[in-house]
């Protein structure tokens, strides 16, 4: 099934609003909504090769999700509408971090670009008078950049408010695998590790976690103690063999 023109294709954009709102041809893909609120395991992790749709998805999931947004006039008429998961429509805070548009060409760079969209997300969710100490310190000290503030969100997200937030990373492998033959390369992965870890690793404070990567690395260091992961891999069948393009 499909909504809008089918002349009008638009292959550089990863907004679903973007798709909806100017008529472009979309191909319903909402059954992943579905998919994912429906899945048993807390972390999932789903590799593809770029271009095949990962990034629009994680935004028509975002977008489903965020309590800080109306958006029940983007899902007209398609799958998620008439699923049994269509009352979760903006019920949760939904921490996105796009590693996609993280910064790479120099270890200051992207620390300064994880921080921007860490501000973000603070400003979004959280009342800026009422910040415990860990983030009003963030906050107000341009010299942080401690990948570990992630933890400390996700927990003050979920004192906030009635449901635990959602996250979703994209792309959580991009930064590393641009930076291979870098000279920080090995600062740079550090970061992006204690990053993730910071946000999975023994947290209780969120309701689900969503990645999307190219590679599969759940039995390198960055996965090993997640034992409430489950990975998608293109190769193996599986109900979100659909989704995807």
């Amino acid at each position: 099934m499909y909504v809008g023109d089918k002349t009008r294709i638009n292959v550089s954009s990863s907004r679903f609003s973007n798709f909806i709102e100017n008529g472009y041809l979309y191909i319903d893909k909402t059954a992943f909504i579905e998919h994912v609120l429906q899945d048993d395991s807390d972390v999932l992790l789903f590799t593809r090769p770029r271009r095949m749709g990962k990034s629009l998805n994680m935004d028509t999931l975002a977008a489903f999700l965020d309590c800080k947004q109306d958006t029940g006039h983007l899902f007209k008429g398609l799958y998620i509408e008439s699923s049994p998961e269509y009352g979760k429509l903006n019920q949760y805070p939904v921490v996105y971090l796009d590693f996609v548009n993280l910064s790479s060409s120099k270890l200051n760079d992207l620390r300064q670009s994880f921080r921007g969209q860490v501000l973000k997300l603070i400003e979004q969710y959280l009342d800026l008078d009422k910040l415990g100490l860990v983030l009003k310190e963030y906050v107000s000290n341009p010299d942080n950049d401690s990948p570990g503030v992630l933890s400390y969100l996700l927990e003050s997200i979920s004192e906030n408010y009635d449901n635990e937030p959602i996250l979703i990373i994209d792309e959580y492998d991009k930064v590393i695998m641009d930076t291979l033959n870098h000279p920080e390369g090995n600062e740079i992965k550090s970061f992006i590790v204690n990053a993730l870890q910071s946000a999975l690793k023994g947290q209780t404070h969120f309701k689900k976690a969503v990645l999307t990567g190219v590679t599969r690395t759940t039995k390198e260091s960055l996965f090993s103690t997640l034992n409430n992961l489950k990975v998608y891999d293109i190769l193996d069948a599986s109900v979100y063999d659909t989704d995807f393009s």
